[in-house]
């Protein structure tokens, strides 16, 4: 079992805010703001007008009391690709520690944005919480896929997290159009 240990004060609250906005037939990133233990690679330009900015996470994982914003708004016309550059990692916790992720995405009439979160690997003896909120006009355009590892069946670690709980709600113009949850306390 590998249990991370970190004093409550050192838990982390990594934050990314993205702005994407059309420029000159392509899609520039507008604006940025990063805080550890997360970091964007510089945008690429892709094919059709699309920009590319991946997001990596510094260190091993999320460990317990760690939290993650994710904030992007795609503006009219602009176009966006987002994703992990590697797998997730929610690492073994103490009995009731938690690691929370969010993710708002917003995107705008004529707007498009790709979400790839990666693959999340809860280890043994962790928790998360996640919350995605998708709020898009009905003139854009929206694609997310999720994928979750189940524990590392190698090291004996299939279903030995504590729980994990995600929910994932879109929305257009306002209204609720499809709504996702995932919950699975093995244990239980």
């Amino acid at each position: 079992m590998i249990v991370a240990a970190r004093h409550p004060a050192a838990a982390l609250s990594g934050r990314v805010e993205l702005v994407f906005r059309a420029d000159r037939g392509g899609t520039l990133l507008a604006y940025s703001r990063v805080s550890a233990p997360l970091k964007i690679v510089r945008p690429f330009a892709l094919d059709g007008g699309r920009a590319l900015v991946q997001i990596v996470m510094l260190g091993p994982g999320l460990c317990g009391g760690d939290t993650c914003a994710l904030d992007v708004t795609v503006e009219s016309g602009a176009r966006a690709v987002v994703m992990m550059q590697t797998a997730s990692r929610i690492l073994g916790m103490s009995q009731g520690a938690l690691a929370t992720q969010t993710v708002n995405l917003v995107v705008a009439p004529g707007g498009q944005l790709e979400y790839y979160p990666g693959l999340t690997i809860p280890f043994a003896d962790s928790r998360l919480e996640q919350r995605v909120s998708v709020s898009a006009h009905r003139q854009s355009r929206v694609g997310i896929l999720e994928s979750w590892a189940m524990g590392r069946a190698t090291r004996h670690e299939y279903l030995r997290f504590r729980s994990l709980s995600s929910r994932t709600v879109v929305s257009i113009d306002g209204q609720s159009v499809f709504a996702d949850a995932l919950e699975i306390q093995p244990d239980a």
